[in-house]
Parts: structure tokens; C-alpha cells; sequence
């Protein structure tokens, strides 16, 4: 899977790459590692035209300012394959950007993922799946549930990741906002 995404700043980086490793540690989740870099994302699909978006992610870049990002404590999106999660709050301008790049970007892309068009779009920062289960999420909320996520941060960039194990090969191209 790819997507078109944005990554966290720091320390907000390296915080989750922190939780990664100590969800791993203490919990055995190790599934998060094929995420690779700590991001939100805006679209995802099977695979993309990787010229074509990276053109049209550009020029929608280039029109973009940076803008404040703000999540709310931890989450469970539930299921057959949870995923624990930080949800980002979704404001005007995020839902404005998000519309903005499903319209241009959906012509570069094949298998588009439904979960995260407008209607069920839920902003996050995945922590662990795919191997969350009954066995080690309660160690996973132990672990989190008493830390603080309430977070502020700005974004200014977009980038296309894969997945990939190889942390440098993941990133596919990275576009600052031109504002």
C-alpha cells in the first residue's frame, strides 16, 4: 500500500517511532514497522503513477500554507484487525485540504482505499495494527492510556510513502507547502 501523507515534526517523530519501538518491546506489536515513518494520511491506494502525483501534489503544494495540526488522547479503531491510534481533529481547513486532494489526486492512483474519502475519513497517527489482538492490546492501552496525546503541531510538506521495511526507501518524493 501507498499514500499520500503527512509526516510528523519533531519531537513528535521521533515520539512515535518511541512508542513503536516500546510497543514492540513490551507488547510484541510489531506490525507498525511496515508504516515506517510517523504520518497522518490524506489518501491511500494500491499503488500510484509516481511522476503524475508527484506533478499534481506539487502544484496543490504550491498553493497550500502551513497549517496547525491538534489530536486528541488514544483511540481503538475496532474490528477484526484493530488499530490503536491518535486521532487528529478535524477543522475546516483539514476537511477543505482533504477534499482538495482526493479530487486531483484520484486520477494517479489505482485501487483507491474507500476508508479514507470524505465520508469516513478519520485523521490519525497509527500506533499499532496489523497485529493487534486480544492477547496484546490490553498491554498496549496500559502502556498508553496515561500519557498525555494532546498534541499541537504544524504541518508544511506532503510526501508519498510505501510499504516498505527499508525506512529510506519508504518515502517516494516529499513537497513542501509554497506558501
Amino acid at each position: 500500500m501507498y499514500g499520500i501523507v503527512s509526516e510528523l515534526p519533531e519531537p513528535y517523530y521521533q515520539i512515535v517511532e518511541d512508542i513503536w519501538d516500546e510497543l514492540e518491546r513490551k507488547c510484541g506489536l510489531s506490525g507498525i514497522n511496515e508504516a515506517s515513518i510517523p504520518h497522518f494520511s490524506w489518501h491511500v491506494a494500491k499503488q500510484y503513477d509516481v511522476d503524475k502525483s508527484s506533478e499534481i501534489i506539487e502544484k496543490l503544494a504550491s498553493d497550500v500554507s502551513p497549517f496547525r495540526v491538534r489530536t486528541a488522547g488514544i483511540a481503538v479503531f475496532t474490528g477484526e484487525s484493530p488499530i490503536i491510534q491518535i486521532p487528529i481533529v478535524r477543522t475546516r481547513e483539514i476537511n477543505s485540504l482533504h477534499d482538495r486532494i482526493w479530487e486531483a489526486i484520484n486520477p494517479a492512483a489505482v485501487d483507491i482505499v474507500q476508508n479514507f474519502n470524505s465520508e469516513y475519513w478519520i485523521p490519525h497517527i497509527s500506533l499499532a495494527y496489523p497485529d493487534v489482538n486480544r492477547d496484546n492490546l490490553n498491554c498496549a492501552m496500559q502502556l498508553l492510556a496515561f500519557r498525555d496525546f494532546r498534541w499541537h503541531f504544524n504541518v508544511n510538506s506532503f510526501s508519498l510513502i510505501g510499504s516498505s521495511i527499508d525506512r529510506d526507501a519508504d518515502r517516494l518524493f516529499k513537497i513542501r507547502f509554497g506558501k
